[in-house]
């Protein structure tokens, strides 16, 4: 295995997997939350994810699901103070609940 990886936070999955000899199916039903895997098993793959800085990818996770948890936001000028207090408030908010932001700026653009 690629300490390298490991140690800057990119461990996969598939790593915490062979860490602690379960499936990738396993692994993901534990960090989904899902009630069937045995709290053994559960404790096993959450230190094993921790010890090699398991990060879950939110693409990755949005193309298993169909959610994207993104919200997107068209502003007519960023560099505006209200739309950039605007935005801040919204980018706060958005990421208290796990949500990302994808910005337009219709700057310039004629209607």
């Amino acid at each position: 295995m690629d300490e390298k990886r490991i140690v800057h936070g990119h461990a996969r999955m598939k790593e915490v997997a062979a860490r602690v000899g379960v499936s990738e199916a396993t692994v993901s039903r534990v960090l989904n939350q899902n009630a069937n895997i045995s709290s053994r098993t559960r404790d096993r793959v959450l230190v094993a994810a921790n010890e090699l800085g398991y990060v879950r990818s939110f693409s990755a996770s949005a193309l298993a699901s169909g959610r994207t948890r993104n919200i997107g936001v068209l502003v007519p000028a960023v560099n505006r103070w209200y739309f950039a207090s605007l935005l801040e408030g919204i980018t706060h908010a958005l990421r208290a609940e796990g949500y990302d932001l994808t910005l337009y700026n219709s700057a310039g653009e004629t209607p």
